[in-house]
């Protein structure tokens, strides 16, 4: 592995079971070298993660033993919106490689901006006749976007310290969100796995965090009210970077309660939780 500076890493390939960096003495036609590193738009090394916002290309560096010299070739550009290089290439490009000397060369992508998200770059150097097509490492980066912790970390005894006032585990639900109190919601039964059972207009917010859901507009209700508890958990964290503050996320809630329309309590629950799984991860313990 190639280090470009502190904390700058290039993705090489192991040639001939020597890493790079390593030396011996050069047979002809030996490719010595083949990395890439991700370059921003001034065409300085840049280390993961990659804020959402930022110019990025990828940059290909390959050398020979120089017997024979590079002739003109190319190089493949594939980038994924995957981390490992996996599923469709969203991007491909084949770009000339700029020769440098009898020995060295260089190729680069063409720019994007990044989003939140997981991205890599895989660059195939597509052989010359005298050197064979050879294709780097994976080169995996990201920016860490919206960050979220889901009702599962936040309904274990161990998180509970993490839980931020005004909010406790024994807390009233109706403190969070006050149209439990109102029909159909406030008498409706809640059901637990094994069989205890509970008022929804009396549950506690731990319970909210363990509603199980159902087909009917309060079992609707309970799928909310699971992922709302755990957005106003989220929101009110100062360790959790939330899309949302807890007053809209109360608004939200309440408003979608009042409307007693499935679909749009659905929608609400749905997207409340993409953003307690967030592509940034809880960063609580």
């Amino acid at each position: 592995m190639r280090k470009l500076g502190i904390g700058l890493i290039a993705l090489a390939v192991t040639i001939g079971g020597l890493a790079i960096g390593q030396t011996r003495e050069a047979s002809a036609s030996t490719i010595l070298q083949f990395y890439t590193v991700l370059h921003n738009s001034s065409h300085n090394d840049i280390s993961n993660p990659i804020p959402a916002g930022i110019s990025v290309h990828d940059y290909a560096f390959i050398m020979v033993s120089g017997a024979p010299p590079l002739a003109p070739s190319t190089v493949t550009f594939q980038r994924f919106a995957t981390a490992d290089c996996t599923g469709t290439a969203v991007s491909t490009e084949i770009v000339p490689l700029t020769l440098e000397g009898p020995g060295s060369a260089h190729a680069e992508s063409s720019s994007f901006v990044t989003t939140a998200g997981s991205f890599s770059y895989l660059a195939t150097f597509n052989g010359d006749g005298s050197y064979p097509a050879l294709t780097a490492a994976c080169e995996s980066f990201g920016s860490p976007g919206d960050q979220g912790c889901t009702p599962g970390y936040w309904k274990v005894l161990q998180h509970w310290d993490s839980w931020s006032a005004p909010w406790s585990p024994g807390g009233p639900l109706s403190a969070m969100f006050s149209g439990v109190l109102n029909a159909p919601y406030a008498t409706w039964v809640v059901t637990f796995p094994g069989g205890a059972t509970v008022l929804m207009g009396n549950a506690t917010q731990v319970q909210g965090l363990q509603f199980q859901g159902g087909s009917t507009v309060p079992g609707k209700a309970e799928i909310l009210l699971r992922a709302g508890v755990a957005a106003v958990l989220n929101a009110d964290s100062p360790g959790v970077s939330f899309p949302w503050t807890s007053a809209q996320v109360q608004a939200a809630v309440n408003a979608a309660l009042a409307s007693q329309d499935e679909t749009t309590i659905i929608n609400l629950a749905n997207e409340l939780d993409e953003d307690n799984n967030a592509v940034g991860g809880c960063p609580l313990n």
